[in-house]
């Protein structure tokens, strides 16, 4: 193989997407903790209580705990924090990770290097479908609550409904096999708490087939994939039937997210799967809450304006990037197809 072919341009361009991507990943963590202690709407949250709810296994539960807005959403950033703190020391680290672009990458990269990619490309199809969808006359409708109670509910829904559509989900049919169907002895109640945190890691401590041992097409098992694929329409479906304004276009749109977070959260763990979520509902929001927030008059103001326009074109600008690493993959999956044999796969 030559070796111009084994240094595929785009790694450096996702090293070059990613970094700035973090920064501003972390920046609107750090809006979202002025939002909390500089405007009137964290007043306005500390005055809000609400019954406190679980949800697990496509379930509901109502717990007799009642909690101030306030004291919800910080919980929930703090989670985050955790999460990012996780993904960049997790497979290898993140620097590492950079650095080895030039020479090799693992089976599973760093999770920071191509969030951005994966997230950002997924967002263009979410729009593009509910485009489309909007031409054929089905409505996606949109998510209306006063802002408080919105601020609270785009930063702790990512939390209760990944645990409840996927982690607990995807993670007792792991739990499952890794218990009955494990290859080596071990701890059955660590081998639980993995399969609920890191599925992947779970069952390659139980000797089965795993994304890191033998890869995605034979490293996920069909009742996995099955579980997945309705974990997915049910998350799709709960969002017009949990009595908030979605409408039947945001079905299509929701399973499609729903998916790729399963998938994420198969091949790398929870954090991954609440972080995509998180980019979603928290990233792609927390400026134009910030506009809601403040008054024009106030010096803070014109940051979030600013940040909701470079949110908003640098997200469109990985995912197109997004897009053409995908069609050349493609490309030179193709390719590789019908050459020599011994030709290794491009990875990212």
């Amino acid at each position: 193989m030559r070796k111009s072919r084994e240094l595929f341009p785009g790694k450096y361009a996702v090293a070059a997407i990613s970094i700035p991507s973090i920064l501003l990943y972390f920046l609107t963590l750090i809006l979202g903790v002025v939002l909390l202690t500089s405007s009137q709407l964290s007043k306005d949250m500390m005055n809000t209580y609400s019954i406190q709810h679980l949800e697990f296994f496509f379930l509901f539960f109502r717990i007799p705990l009642t909690l101030n807005l306030y004291v919800v959403t910080v919980l929930a950033l703090s989670l985050y924090a955790a999460c990012f703190l996780v993904a960049f020391l997790g497979k290898r680290g993140y620097v590492s990770s950079l650095t080895r672009l030039r020479t090799r990458t693992d089976r599973i990269p760093n999770w920071l290097l191509i969030m951005p990619l994966i997230a950002s490309t997924l967002l263009l199809i979410v729009l593009f479908i509910t485009w489309l969808q909007d031409l054929l006359g089905i409505p996606s409708g949109n998510f209306v609550l006063p802002t408080p109670i919105l601020f609270s509910a785009l930063t702790t829904s990512p939390i209760s409904e990944e645990l409840n559509f996927r982690i607990t989900t995807l993670g007792l049919i792991i739990a499952i096999r890794s218990i009955f169907f494990s290859q080596v002895q071990g701890s059955r109640g660590m081998r639980i708490v993995c399969s609920f945190l890191s599925p992947d890691l779970a069952k390659t401590n139980a000797g089965l087939d795993s994304v890191a041992s033998v890869g995605l097409r034979h490293g996920i098992h069909w009742s996995e994939w099955i579980m997945l694929g309705l974990s997915s329409a049910v998350f799709g479906y709960a969002h017009i039937t949990s009595g908030s304004t979605w409408e039947i276009g945001k079905v299509t749109t929701a399973a499609i997210a729903g998916f790729v977070m399963g998938l994420a959260f198969l091949i790398y763990g929870a954090y991954t799967t609440i972080l995509v979520h998180w980019f979603f509902n928290y990233y792609t929001q927390i400026s134009w809450i910030g506009t809601l927030a403040f008054d024009q008059s106030s010096p803070t103001y014109p940051i979030y304006a600013a940040l909701n326009n470079i949110v908003g074109g640098w997200a469109d600008l990985v995912g197109l990037f997004g897009f053409v690493l995908i069609a050349w993959y493609f490309l030179w999956s193709r390719q590789r197809s019908g050459g020599p044999a011994g030709t290794d796969q491009p990875s990212l």
